[in-house]
């Protein structure tokens, strides 16, 4: 892989050097992302602002937490265009959530698997 979707050291630096409990958090992050990845597209599809903006930031949390730097950033840029209704830039960042996620996804899949 080219590009690294995640940075262990975020995890490390809160847990420890211990893939085991590494791979545990992942899989806690990869069982609730998809449904708040679906909770953001239903308000999205409502035009509900406000939603889109809550749901973002609560993945932006996760994601930064878990090292998903580029995941999480994209989760920021909702948040930001969510407070000020940017809805061209919410679209955008929308449409690139399933592969940001399933970049992490696949990352994490590879690095428990290893």
């Amino acid at each position: 892989m080219s590009e690294e979707r995640v940075d262990i050291s975020m995890l490390t630096s809160l847990v420890g050097d211990n893939r085991m409990m590494h791979c545990k958090l992942f899989e806690s992050f990869t069982k609730s992302t998809p449904q708040i990845i679906e909770d953001i597209k239903q308000a999205h599809e409502r035009h509900d602002v406000d939603a889109v903006r809550q749901h973002a930031h609560k993945m932006k949390s996760s994601s930064r937490s878990m090292g998903a730097s580029q995941l999480a950033d994209l989760c920021e840029g909702l948040e930001k265009a969510g407070k000020e209704s940017q809805w061209d830039q919410i679209n955008s960042l929308v449409s690139q959530l399933d592969d940001n996620y399933s970049a992490v996804a696949s990352w994490i899949e590879t690095y428990c698997s290893a």
